[in-house]
């Protein structure tokens, strides 16, 4: 009988609620231990998760490959019409420095740009002068004004 009245007053209930507790206490329990199965559940979903946006992203960057060629030739083919056909005009795709899931895709994309033979391509924004940055926008914008057919 000390016992009980020791355990009640551990927990800081009447003896006769201490049946309660324990049914309490037991639910308490079963709570945490079904929480490491929870957390599995939600390492598993949130694996998937990243599997399939890497799917997507890989799908993405491979299209932004395809259109960074053809753009690019078109804004050539531009350029050389506004007396820059001596320029190398590029488009870069850089991969993010870490692997976590965006929903930019898995690169950033950066306009590069040569305006005189032999030199290697740079950044739009260090290399083009006022001048031909007004130009390169214009081809630009030509550019992606022209209407294009759209794959069924």
């Amino acid at each position: 009988m000390s016992a009980l009245h020791d355990l009640a007053r551990k927990h800081r209930v009447q003896p006769d609620a201490l049946g309660e507790l324990l049914t309490e206490l037991h639910t308490e329990l079963e709570a945490l231990t079904g929480g490491s199965e929870q957390l599995e559940a939600l390492e598993k979903a949130m694996a998937d998760t990243a599997l399939a946006w890497r799917t997507q992203a890989d799908k993405l960057s491979a299209l932004r490959q395809q259109g960074a060629i053809k753009l690019s030739q078109r804004v050539m083919e531009m350029l050389d019409r506004l007396a820059m056909g001596r320029c190398v005009f590029d488009i870069a795709l850089i991969p993010f420095k870490d692997d976590n899931p965006d929903p930019r895709g898995a690169e950033d994309i950066e306009f590069l740009i040569s305006t005189n033979p032999g030199a290697a391509p740079g950044p739009l924004s260090r290399v083009a002068s006022g001048g031909e940055l007004s130009r390169i926008s214009l081809a630009l914008q030509v550019v992606a004004a022209i209407p294009r057919p759209h794959p069924p």
